[in-house]
């Protein structure tokens, strides 16, 4: 028995580094299937702490190579403990997106092959026209995934507006809907282009309704450990997309505040516009705070900002002394509401109101339940209206997306990227006719669930993954009925 220990304790460095080194060589074979920085990136954040407790653990089994017996054992210990633990979190993670984050299957109606989608919503005698686009990545020079180039997007962006400006020539209840990802990564010169491509385009701004996507507000290309979800990072890009598209928005957007419908622009009256150059010069600041088993990062206002706020007087919404950040801006305005008459209502949601970890989970989606409440809301004020919900994060799948990534072995995506609460929203939306547009997986389609119409765009920049070719200019009809019929 004695010799069988002494073997054992010989041996068992060995292991640990042979399967530690295994397990290495086995993900840096598989980091090869991910192309561009983008996707590089986001194997690097999947993989981190697997990565780190494999690193460690082949470290602290080469060191008890070195070591006596009374001293072998702990190391030893502490290395296979380190090796099972990142092998247990990783497998904790995929067992929680595949089990608690269902795949909701809708019914397709007919697939969608175009980049821009042009559709007719008819009411009685009236008819809105509905330019759909969605993920046109504008990158400052080149997209994170693929590597596509900024001209190239700006090309094909402009071709989708300009689809959508033609209608709006012919008829003056047009509107073009952008779901989200307007940007590849929410940088201020991002937001710039692509205010730069409706001029160019002669886009009617009043006729624009656009959400952010993940990319616009909360990608991270770091990690920032599992205890963080507010990052300086996050706020800058609410106060870029505020300061760069929010603020100028048509005086006919609206959010709900205290029971009634406010205009969004009189937020930027002339005390809003003040405190965003007071922001602006003073801006807030990260604090890191040591903590285990990761520090803790909080955002905090400047002293200056704290000031202006307690001099300001009967503010409703923003700037208030409990509520500095663009970011609590951001997050209080949605549902916004673009167009409201007695036949139908138009809103806007964010599912990207809240920061993230790291570039895997800052793909994800969902709605926060302050949202969901005034969404309810909303709902109540106006029961009448046929509902048009613009959203970036899809709220489920047709079978035949779901067999497609299936046989490329990305079924896991399809779980984690949807809507985290789908299936709340969706019950939000029961006795009434909604149809939702949205982006996200960058594939086409048209489907339904109960009562609810989804209507799925592939991306502008990318085309759809789906493995049709983007062909600006197909249309479709959704009745009141909620059935759909392709017009080419």
């Amino acid at each position: 028995m004695e010799r069988y220990t002494i073997m054992l304790k010989s041996l068992a460095p060995y292991v640990l580094l042979v399967v530690a080194l295994t397990t290495l060589t086995a993900l840096r074979i598989y980091k090869k299937k991910f192309k561009g920085p983008g996707e590089q990136n986001f194997f690097d954040s999947t993989f981190a702490w697997l990565t780190t407790g494999v690193c460690a653990s082949a470290l602290l089994g080469l060191w008890s190579i070195f070591l006596s017996d009374p001293n072998k054992v702990g190391v030893l210990l502490a290395g296979f403990g380190a090796l099972f633990s990142s092998l247990f979190y990783f497998l904790l993670s995929i067992f929680n997106w595949a089990f608690f984050m269902p795949n909701i299957v809708l019914s397709e109606v007919a697939s969608q092959k175009s980049g821009a989608h042009i559709g007719f919503l008819k009411f009685g005698k009236q008819r809105v026209e509905i330019t759909h686009i969605s993920d046109t990545h504008l990158p400052e020079n080149l997209t994170m995934e693929g590597g596509i180039a900024v001209e190239e997007a700006k090309r094909l962006t402009v071709d989708a507006l300009q689809v959508g400006v033609e209608r709006q020539l012919v008829s003056s209840a047009s509107y073009i809907f952008h779901t989200g990802d307007v940007t590849d990564t929410g940088s201020e010169k991002e937001w710039q282009i692509f205010r730069e491509l409706c001029d160019y385009a002669r886009v009617d701004r009043t006729r624009l309704f656009v959400v952010p996507g993940n990319h616009d507000l909360r990608l991270e290309t770091e990690n920032f450990g599992p205890m963080n979800k507010l990052t300086i990072g996050f706020e800058q890009r609410c106060a870029t997309f505020v300061e760069q598209f929010l603020k100028d928005c048509p005086p006919s957007w609206c959010y709900l505040s205290q029971g009634k419908l406010r205009s969004v622009r009189h937020i930027f009256d002339d005390v809003g516009l003040s405190y965003l150059e007071v922001y602006k010069e003073y801006p807030p600041f990260q604090k890191v705070v040591p903590a285990k088993p990761t520090s803790i990062i909080l955002v905090k206002p400047s002293e200056q900002m704290k000031e202006f706020a307690d001099q300001v007087e009967n503010r409703l919404t923003w700037p208030l002394p409990q509520s500095l950040l663009v970011s609590d801006l951001v997050k209080r305005l949605y549902p916004m509401i673009f167009l409201h008459t007695s036949k139908f209502l138009i809103l806007g949601l964010n599912s990207s109101s809240e920061g993230s970890r790291s570039i895997v989970d800052g793909a994800t989606g969902y709605i926060d339940p302050e949202q969901m409440d005034r969404l309810r809301a909303i709902l109540a004020l106006c029961a009448s209206a046929r509902v048009l919900i613009l959203l970036h994060h899809h709220v489920g799948v047709p079978e035949r997306i779901e067999k497609l990534f299936a046989s490329r072995n990305q079924t896991y995506q399809l779980r984690y990227l949807q809507l985290q609460n789908a299936q709340s929203l969706l019950d939000c939306f029961k006795g009434r006719n909604v149809t939702i547009f949205h982006g996200h997986k960058h594939v086409g389609y048209q489907a339904e669930t109960a009562n609810v119409v989804v209507v799925s765009a592939p991306s502008v920049t990318y085309g759809d993954i789906a493995g049709d070719q983007p062909t600006v200019g197909e249309y479709f009809v959704v009745k009141a009925t909620s059935s759909i019929v392709r017009r080419s």
